[in-house]
C-alpha cells in the first residue's frame, strides 16, 4: 500500500506545484483586472485537477483490475471539473477583493470546495465498481480527499506568510501536495482495502 500512496501523493505534488507557481507568475501579471483573476482562478483549478485526477487514475488502473481505461479517464474528468468549478466558486467568493489575504481565502475556500465534489464523485465511482462496500466507505473517502484539499491547499496559502523560509515559493507546494496525495490516497485505499 505504501507506494500506492508515494505514486498519488508525487502525482499531487507536481500538479500543486506547478498551478501555484503559476498561480503566483499570474498575480503579478494581471494586477487586479477582473478577468485576468477568473482566468488566474480557473487556470489554477484546471491544472491542480487534471495532473491529480492523471496521478489518481494511473494508480488505480495500475493496482485494481476492476478500473479499465474508461474508468480511470473518468477520475480525471471528475477530478478537473471538481477542482474547476471549486476554484470558479472561490473566486466569486472573494471578487472585487484581490488584496492577497483574500486571493488565499478564495483558493483554499474554492479547493476545498471541489474536494468535496471531486471526492464524492470519485466515491461514487469506486462504489459503481464494488471497490467501495458501504455507504460509510462512499463517506469516508469523500470525507478524507475534503480533508486533503483543506490541508494541503491551506498550507500553501496560509504560509505565504513564512517568507522567513529561504524558498518557501517552491518548498510549500511541494509539501501541500505531498500531503493532499498522501492524506486523499491513505483514507481512498483504506476504505477500498477494507
Amino acid at each position: 500500500m505504501p507506494i500506492k500512496i508515494l505514486l498519488t501523493s508525487f502525482g499531487w505534488a507536481i500538479a500543486i506545484t506547478l498551478s501555484t507557481f503559476l498561480f503566483f507568475l499570474a498575480s503579478m501579471v494581471y494586477q487586479n483586472s477582473p478577468e485576468g483573476r477568473m482566468l488566474q482562478f480557473t487556470t489554477y483549478g484546471l491544472i491542480t485537477g487534471t495532473i491529480g485526477g492523471v496521478s489518481i487514475a494511473l494508480t488505480l488502473c495500475w493496482n485494481q483490475p476492476a478500473i479499465k481505461w474508461n474508468i480511470a479517464l473518468l477520475f480525471v474528468l471528475i477530478w478537473s471539473l471538481s477542482l474547476l468549478v471549486g476554484s470558479r466558486i472561490g473566486y466569486h467568493i472573494i471578487q472585487p477583493d484581490f488584496t492577497s489575504t483574500a486571493m488565499s481565502r478564495g483558493a483554499i475556500i474554492g479547493m476545498t470546495i471541489g474536494g468535496i465534489i471531486g471526492g464524492f464523485f470519485t466515491a461514487l465511482v469506486l462504489q459503481q465498481t464494488r471497490l467501495l462496500g458501504s455507504w460509510l466507505d462512499f463517506f469516508i473517502v469523500t470525507f478524507g480527499w475534503t480533508l486533503a484539499l483543506f490541508s494541503g491547499i491551506g498550507i500553501i496559502f496560509v504560509s505565504d506568510n513564512w517568507n522567513f523560509i529561504p524558498m518557501s515559493i517552491i518548498i510549500m507546494p511541494i509539501i501541500g501536495g505531498l500531503l493532499t496525495g498522501a492524506v486523499g490516497s491513505s483514507i481512498m485505499f483504506w476504505k477500498i482495502h477494507s
